[in-house]
């Protein structure tokens, strides 16, 4: 995982970038995005600056990989939570503006990540474990 984490937090930013850019100017501040990308060019440099490095030592990859196994995991019961407070908001009335397949967009990017989640986690705990990700062909 540190071996990503370069491109992780280069792309990380890249899109929270975006993302307030996009809310600074649908809310009328049209000043501020430029403060943002100043702040992302500046700031991402530091951090990546400041990050380890790589290691190629076996044991310390296996404990990333089960760290990282078991943050993903939680990730994607957060997103569980997050899919049941949206269930109850939209029972509630809470997505009346929102035309049909707005609402069936949001309950299948939420089950995408769901899904994805727990399957990444899966991943890097068979990784971490040694076992193979795929199963062996069968013996003939």
């Amino acid at each position: 995982m540190k071996r990503y984490s370069r491109l992780i937090v280069l792309f990380g930013g890249g899109f929270a970038c975006v993302a307030i850019n996009f809310w600074l100017i649908t809310t009328g501040h049209y000043r501020w995005p430029l403060v943002v990308l100043v702040a992302y060019l500046v700031g991402v440099p530091l951090v990546i600056r400041k990050l380890p490095p790589v290691t190629k030592d076996p044991q310390q990859i296996r404990g990333h990989q089960f760290k990282a196994s078991r943050a993903a995991r939680r990730m994607g019961w957060i997103y569980v939570g997050g899919l049941v407070l949206g269930t109850l908001n939209f029972l509630s009335g809470g997505a009346n503006g929102i035309p049909w397949w707005g609402v069936v967009l949001v309950f299948g990017w939420s089950g995408f990540l769901i899904w994805s989640s727990f399957w990444i986690a899966r991943r890097l705990k068979k990784a971490a474990a040694g076992q193979p990700d795929t199963p062996a062909a069968p013996k003939t």
